[in-house]
This record gives structure tokens, sequence and C-alpha cells, in this order.
């Protein structure tokens, strides 16, 4: 065991100025509607990178790869790549940056001779270890509590939870998806999964009795997130609120669905799929469900696939782009913009109840029309408003709505009892016929 001595007092002041700042960015960006793509640099002669992190300001840490050294431990910060210092032994030879808190200290490993070693940096130029013996830290929150995984022999891992110095053993998880600011962890091995709190253990409840469920993630608030069997082996979205389970939707009809992570803001990232080799990243607002290529600016599809990881409570996206054209891979911040006609809300989407789906950014005191089908197809004009573009198959009108001085539009659309299933949402603005990108939403009466 290790004993790891930190300057806890310094640790404290950053960490009560850093709650205040993330206050105030998580309010302002609560209805951000589009995403900037900005590309970050990799370090000299490496020719890719992936990244596992992204804290309230923005930082993101990871590994970058080349062909001199497999991997080393890297973060991004203002806009530039940082090699992450190696201890000061000839074991320590390549690295891995796996979380970092909002008080800029990132968990790892180093790689080398075996074996590995998790380690912490507590800034860009100073790395100590952690546990001494074959591990790797895997999560840290900003109480400075670690969450990893150690080996318990040559093929077998266990996970541990680790505060100044003395850790205990998290058997029987192997690996550690998640610690939150409630020092609760999601984890799991290959076949099962676990949320561990203060010594207990809980199995997530399934969308159907005795099928396979699993948590990828946990926000501050204890909501879970993951995928869960039906009577089928498909996975399907879900989000847990206290323990029980609640299915989201898939965008375009994709048979499969996994949530990995979510924000205490109400907005989870995952990805929609009926091929593993082809998916939809996505971005669920509370229940509704909207591709992330329908809400990135600038070129997106023709030019690069993009594979998301991670949102923070500003809702920024940690992702890794490749381009069609290369080999190799590129790390991406997604940051929110504060523009463009969008949907949110769909709630509770239960048949039988008025439903409430709010738009921002409409023309103020304009008319805003929301329009609904079972199938998103190729763009089609829309009568009646020049220019408008509506992605869905034979489109039917849900409601109308005049938009407030804020340009915010309410729609309370009551949905009889009969209408099960998966719907594709779209809105309108009359006045300047900008349309919102498709929406996905799934009506159910119960999981």
């Amino acid at each position: 065991m290790v004993k790891t001595t930190i300057d806890r007092s310094r640790v404290r002041r950053v960490f009560a100025s850093v709650l205040l700042i993330a206050a105030g960015m998580a309010t302002q960006n609560a209805l951000a509607q589009r995403y900037s793509v900005t590309v970050l640099p990799l370090p000299e002669g490496h020719w890719g990178a992936q990244c596992y992190s992204i804290n309230i300001h923005g930082d993101m840490c990871g590994a970058a790869f080349s062909m001199e050294r497999p991997y080393i431990p890297v973060l991004w910060r203002d806009n530039r790549v940082i090699k992450l210092p190696l201890l000061p032994h000839p074991r320590s030879e390549d690295g891995w940056a796996w979380r970092m808190n909002d008080l800029g200290v990132i968990v790892g490993r180093v790689d080398g001779e075996y074996p590995q070693q998790a380690v912490m940096w507590l800034d860009e130029n100073t790395i100590v270890p952690i546990l001494d013996r074959d591990s790797s830290g895997k999560d840290i929150n900003n109480s400075m509590i670690v969450a990893g995984e150690y080996a318990v022999g040559f093929l077998d891992v266990r996970g541990f939870i680790w505060k100044d110095g003395d850790w205990q053993s998290l058997d029987p998880i192997q690996f550690i998806n998640q610690l939150n600011e409630r020092n609760q962890i999601v984890g799991g091995t290959n076949s099962r999964s676990w949320l561990w709190e203060n010594g207990r253990f809980t199995e997530p409840v399934p969308l159907h009795p005795g099928a396979r469920a699993q948590y990828s993630g946990i926000n501050d608030l204890g909501v879970m997130v993951g995928w869960s069997h039906k009577e089928v082996q498909e996975r399907h979205p879900v989000i847990w609120t206290d323990g029980v389970p609640r299915e989201m939707p898939i965008t375009r009809g994709k048979q499969n669905g996994v949530l990995f992570k979510m924000n205490n803001l109400g907005e989870a990232i995952g990805t929609s799929y009926s091929n593993p080799n082809q998916t939809y990243p996505t971005l669920w607002r509370h229940n509704l469900a909207t591709e992330i290529a329908d809400l990135a600016l600038g070129p997106y599809s023709c030019e690069r696939e993009i594979t998301i990881d991670i949102i923070n409570d500003n809702g920024q996206i940690a992702a890794t782009i490749q381009y069609r054209d290369e080999v190799g891979y590129h790390v991406a911040r997604l940051d929110p913009i504060d523009t463009g006609l969008t949907l949110w809300g769909m709630e509770p989407s239960r048949p039988g109840r008025r439903n409430v789906v709010q738009v921002n950014h409409a023309t103020p005191g304009g008319r805003v029309s929301l329009l609904w089908g079972t199938e998103r197809g190729e763009p089609a004009p829309m009568n009646h408003c020049n220019g408008a573009m509506i992605d869905i198959v034979d489109p039917r009108l849900a409601a109308i709505a005049v938009a407030g001085a804020d340009g915010r539009a309410i729609f309370n659309v009551f949905i009889p009892a009969n209408v099960l299933g998966l719907y594709v949402l779209q809105a309108v603005d009359h006045h300047s016929c900008e349309v919102s990108p498709p929406a996905w939403a799934l009506l159910k009466t119960e999981n």
C-alpha cells in the first residue's frame, strides 16, 4: 500500500472557486441548441489519440498513439495538447490518462515493464503513484476519491476505491465505469453490473424480468444510465431514477441503443445502431433523442465519422473523429451554442395524457408547428413555407403554438391512449421557415 501526501488546503480553495464557476456555466448553457466542433491537435509525431474525460472547464485528457511508443498520457487545455509526465524509473514508458476532475487532477496508469502502476497527475507537471501494485486509476471526483482496478492474478482484476492513501477492494466488481460526487460507483463484470454505495451492491432492474441489464454511468444526482435486454437480445437505452428503469427512444428506428454518460442537466449521450460497425451518436434531452450529426454545425457526415465519450455540466461533449480519407483518430470538443430551433422535453412521454414539448429560438410572437410521423426519410419541401425541408415521411400536424417574447414555444399535446411506439418530431417556424432537427420520442404506457 502507498500513502500519498497531497496539499489538501490548496485543493479545497480551488474546489470552492470551481463550484461557483460551474454553477454559473451550467445555468448559462442549459438551453444550448447546436454544437460547434473543434478538432484538437495531436502531439508531434503521433498518428492518433483517444479522449476519455472532460471537466467543467472543457479540459480533456486521454492517450495519444505513435509508431515509436504505443501510447502516452496527454491533456488538452486551451486548445493545445500537453504531454503528461511519467514516473522517473525505467518501468514507466507509456501511459493512459483516464479521468479528470474539475480541479484539473487526473488519474490513470503508466506502463512499461510488468506490472502497470495507478498514478495521479496533480497538475500537468506533477505525477504521484496511487496504489503500489499492478493497478490503474479509472475515475476521480472533486473530493479526491479515486476508483480504479487492480490485478488479483495474471488474467483477473478487481475494482477498488481509494482515499488519502487508504483503499479497499470492490470485489466482485472487476471494471469501473464511473464514480460520482456522492462516492457512488457503477461497474461490473462482462456479464453482471452493480451500483456500489457504502459497501452495498445493487444490480440494475432490467426492462423485462430475468433479462440482462448494465449500468454505464451515473451522474451526481444518482441517476444511472446504460442498457437492458427485453424479450430478445437487443440492447435498449435505459435511465434508472431511484432504481426504476425507463426505456429511452432509439433514433432512425434502429434496433439497439446504449446510453454512455449523463450530466446533471438531464442530457445523456450514447449511440443508436443496428450494425455495431454503423452507429449513430445520439444526444438525449429528457425524453427526446436527436442524432449528434443533426446538431453539429459545419461539414460533418460527408467528411468524418464521430464517436462520443462523455458530457460535462456545460453540455460540452468529448469526441473522437476519424476522417474518411485518413488513417488515425483525432480528438474533438463539441461546444454548445445557444442558437437554432431545437426540440426539448416530451414530458412525460405517456399516452393518454398531455405531453409538454418545448421549442427554443423561434421568432418572438410567431407561429410554430409541431409535426410528427413514424419514419424519417429524405428531406422534402414543406408546403406554405418556402425553404423549409422536412425529414419526416408523410408528416402530420400535432399542434400549433405561438412563441413568447423570449422565442420559446410550449406545446401541450394530448396523446391518445392507443398511440404507442416510436415517433419522430420536427418543429417549423412559420416566420423564418427554420426547421428543427428531427427528434425521436418513445411512447409507452409502462416499461
